[in-house]
């Protein structure tokens, strides 16, 4: 199973042609493809200040309709502040919704798609596929 990082997404409703091929190879596998709750809302906020925002938002609906949508809860939120306390012992900080969107990914034990390797690598355990 794979959790579709917003770098991914916003590269493929681009028409960027690794990532389409990258969908292709996750498809041909039988992934089921995912998303999380969090990379939609960083997917909205931008395709609402798009200058093309009513194509761009009918064309992200239309493809988040087609994966499954995973969420933070209070699981993810205790992986999440775990995540956080290791990274900030060795200074390695990266964003809050990254660390949120991996623990999303270790509690279902999912991998994540992503060309974000210098942020999500830092995270012990989470399995990472780039593009």
């Amino acid at each position: 199973m794979a959790i579709l990082d917003t770098n991914f997404i916003i590269e493929y409703l681009w028409n960027v042609p690794y990532a389409a091929d990258m969908l292709d190879v996750l498809e041909q596998r039988g992934e089921i493809l995912k998303t999380t709750s969090i990379n939609v809302y960083e997917l909205v906020k931008g395709a609402e200040r798009s200058p093309n925002r009513d194509k761009d938002i009918e064309r992200l609906y239309n493809f988040i309709r087609q994966l499954e949508v995973v969420h933070f809860n209070n699981e993810t939120a205790k992986i999440g502040g775990k995540i956080f306390a290791d990274l900030a012992k060795t200074g390695k900080m990266i964003d809050d919704f990254d660390v949120m969107i991996a623990s999303i990914a270790l509690e279902l034990d999912e991998t994540v798609v992503t060309k974000n390797i210098k942020h999500f690598e830092r995270i012990k355990g989470l399995k990472i596929e780039t593009y």
